[in-house]
């Protein structure tokens, strides 16, 4: 229940933000694209300026993927009608919720024209998969990392996960 801190140089956040762009523009996105982003909010206050200054820096529109319900969805669909975006990123929990709320509604997730749904933080399962891309029109895949060492493994469009082999090593064991 303790909290970690993890300290990485700026060297290993250059690989770990570079590996993601790379990936994203596999699917046809890229770094500055504005993006809607479901994600938790901070409560504290000091930090909660600190992350909307980084969705302002990263141009993304943040939807809390803790308070999202049918009001929330509806809402954040409205504003993203108004306010474009490319393409959507975060939970997979979060963004299947969206689907549902919108699907629940009548809303036309088609109509925000995303290039593709980007999940990320925990495990994809085909339902939700499913899901979001019936809700949306677009594929939907998976990106798998950590805290330590960000993206260790993406999906490409050829299929499968692709490893950022030049500043990620996987070891794994033959089950």
């Amino acid at each position: 229940g303790t909290p970690v801190a993890i300290d990485r140089a700026h060297l290993s956040w250059a690989h770990a933000h570079a590996n993601v762009l790379r990936a994203w523009r596999w699917w046809g996105v890229d770094c500055g694209d504005r993006h809607a982003y479901f994600w938790g909010v901070p409560l504290d206050p000091a930090y909660a300026r600190i992350a909307a200054r980084k969705d302002r820096f990263f141009n993304r529109v943040r939807c809390s993927a803790f308070t999202l319900d049918a009001a929330h969805a509806r809402a954040f669909h409205a504003r993203l009608l108004r306010d474009s975006t490319r393409f959507a990123l975060g939970y997979p929990s979060a963004l299947a919720q969206f689907a549902d709320e919108l699907r629940a509604a009548g809303r036309d997730g088609r109509a925000l024209r995303w290039k593709v749904v980007i999940t990320t933080a925990e495990v994809l399962r085909e339902p939700q998969r499913e899901r979001i891309a019936g809700v949306f029109g677009c594929p939907v895949v998976d990106s798998y990392g950590c805290a330590e060492i960000g993206v260790a493994g993406f999906e490409h469009p050829e299929g499968g996960m692709r490893v950022p082999v030049e500043s990620v090593v996987v070891d794994y064991e033959r089950g």
